[in-house]
């Protein structure tokens, strides 16, 4: 394909992959290849809001997408609802400046959770947006929710010093 647009956040189901550009389109490729098929315009104001992150709940079905705000002045995060089928989202809450997740995961009882930048781990309220702290890892690098075997947050403490290379 030619030169696409840079993929902003992503999530694999069912055999597909799924992202949103920082064009804010709606695309999907199958597994095996990076063939994109738009879907849908999912970001109608990309010069107010750019496609942060996405996870999938596995529970209910649902998608949730992490919108960002571009103005430096106001931070603010919203969550929303995707349908992967038609791109239509679904306004579920603002995410305060206080608590600027950066990623989302979901685990298999279908908890929502997300860190911000500063290392914070919070469990995400699925109907409202509303963050409550789960734990403070103290560690504010780029960073991804891990779940183990089990499907729950690893938590892993960050050493004070390290040792000698």
């Amino acid at each position: 394909q030619p030169s696409l647009p840079n993929v902003y956040c992503g999530t694999y189901f069912n055999g597909k992959f799924y992202g949103v550009d920082s064009e804010g389109k709606l695309f999907s490729a199958q597994g095996d290849s990076y063939t994109r098929t738009e879907i849908a315009q999912v970001v109608a104001e990309t010069d107010k809001w750019n496609a942060a992150e996405m996870t999938y709940d596995y529970t209910t079905g649902t998608t949730f997408l992490l919108l960002s705000s571009r103005d430096s002045n106001d931070p603010q995060r919203q969550l929303h609802r995707l349908n992967l089928d038609t791109g239509d989202t679904e306004y579920v809450g603002t995410i305060t400046k206080a608590n600027q997740l950066r990623t989302l995961a979901c685990d298999p009882d279908g908890q929502l959770y997300g860190i911000d930048g500063s290392g914070v781990l919070f469990r995400v309220d699925k109907q409202t947006g509303v963050n409550y702290l789960f734990v403070n890892s103290g560690y504010a690098g780029g960073m991804s929710v891990l779940l183990g075997a089990d499907g729950k947050p690893v938590i892993t403490p960050v050493p004070n010093s390290y040792p000698d290379d």
